[in-house]
């Protein structure tokens, strides 16, 4: 038998997805039979189904339900002491295809998009308990046909952890120190239609959990897990024919951005220290779902004072709480909504507390013509500094030569 590219990465994926956490692989659902369900799935799709991407009758709505099994990813010797047994989940979203009437709905392939519900186990009930999610999920497609689905998912919300860091009570837990948590989640899925309107789901997902440095200890909580669900719809959305809206490319444009935030530091309990960030980005958008960042940072962080007598005995002077950088990145343009990542380099880093590159992981979304709201972490080579929220508006635009 001949296999297709999908089928061979489908289950390489999952064959070194399994070789990373042999430590489940005798739990309730057995990993190696997972292997051969991943491998067996995409065969469905070559020897059964059409590479039609268009003009398919699909749900024009669905109930989903999904289990998910991993566990704890100890980044840290501290995450030792927690969460030692299988993280389980059981999730319930309500989904809803979009129907190509806007021009970003074809740019990404008509995605779908998600209200999502989600309880998750870390077999820890003293130093953890139960976090209960609720967030938005996309699920963009990569192949579509008539009974075979596969799509790169993204999921963002807040989450609820029913036992976080407490000096008293519970100091071992260091991986979360607030209740509220935001939740990330990229993940891969695929979905073989059994039924009419039935369809049968697994996927890979890495959840994680934190609050930034917004308190302390926030070591946060990174899950890699398998899910297994289904999913039933009602009402027939017959997708049109492929539609290719013709894309016209913006010139480059000048943000003004202010964030505030603020932090904590070690010692636990001295207190919050206020952050702000200013920033001038130039931005270009090179494709409906690409654009290129890059800028100038000045930011303010008053808790370098305090970082700064741990260390010297002094708290230094106004001057070394300033920093200053330059970054490039990449943006990925849902509508008016996008995601993006900055990697920088400070020139102006009196401190010397830190490496001297940081890195920008967030959101924003276009208010009007020339309005954005901006949420954002930044961190220093994955040990998060800070979170910034905030907003700006363009102050400029290049003109089209006549």
């Amino acid at each position: 038998m001949i296999y297709s590219i999908n089928h061979i990465i489908s289950y390489t994926i999952c064959r070194l997805f399994i070789y990373i956490i042999p430590r489940i692989g005798h739990n309730i659902i057995k990993l190696k039979h997972i292997s051969i369900f991943c491998f067996i799935f995409p065969i469905f799709k070559d020897l059964a189904s059409q590479p039609t991407k268009f003009n398919l009758p699909n749900p024009r709505k669905s109930i989903g339900i999904q289990y998910a099994r991993g566990f704890l990813f100890a980044h840290s010797p501290l995450m030792h002491a927690i969460g030692r047994g299988p993280n389980q989940s059981l999730e319930i979203n309500f989904e809803i295809q979009t129907s190509g009437k806007k021009d970003w709905e074809w740019y990404h392939k008509l995605p779908l998009w998600r209200l999502l519900f989600n309880i998750a186990d870390f077999s820890d009930p003293q130093h953890i308990g139960l976090v209960y999610s609720l967030g938005t999920e996309m699920s963009f497609p990569l192949i579509r046909s008539k009974i075979f689905y596969m799509g790169i998912t993204g999921a963002l919300g807040i989450g609820f952890v029913s036992k976080p860091f407490d000096p008293l009570t519970n100091n071992i837990n260091g991986a979360v120190s607030a209740p509220i948590n935001y939740l990330l989640r990229p993940g891969l899925e695929w979905s073989l239609k059994i039924h009419s309107h039935m369809y049968l789901l697994y996927g890979l997902k890495f959840m994680h959990w934190s609050v930034g440095a917004l308190t302390l200890p926030n070591l946060g909580m990174n899950i890699p897990a398998f899910s297994l669900g289904i999913k039933a719809g009602w009402g027939v959305r017959n997708l049109p024919e492929e539609n290719k809206p013709k894309f016209i490319r913006p010139k480059w444009q000048i943000d003004w951005l202010v964030c505030l935030g603020m932090k904590q530091v070690m010692p636990i309990g001295t207190g919050f220290y206020p952050t702000a960030t200013l920033g001038i980005w130039a931005y270009k958008q090179f494709t409906p779902k690409s654009g290129l960042p890059i800028g100038l940072d000045l930011f303010y962080d008053e808790s370098i004072k305090m970082r700064l007598f741990r260390v010297n005995h002094s708290y230094g002077y106004f001057r070394h709480t300033l920093r200053a950088g330059l970054f490039g990145g990449y943006e990925f343009v849902i509508n008016k909504f996008s995601l993006y990542f900055h990697f920088g380099g400070y020139f102006l880093w009196p401190d010397k507390l830190d490496t001297r590159f940081y890195q920008r992981i967030g959101m924003r979304y276009r208010v009007g013509n020339r309005g954005l709201i901006n949420f954002s972490l930044k961190s220093h080579f994955f040990v998060a500094d800070f979170v910034e929220l905030g907003g700006g508006f363009r102050i400029f635009r290049f003109n089209k030569k006549k």
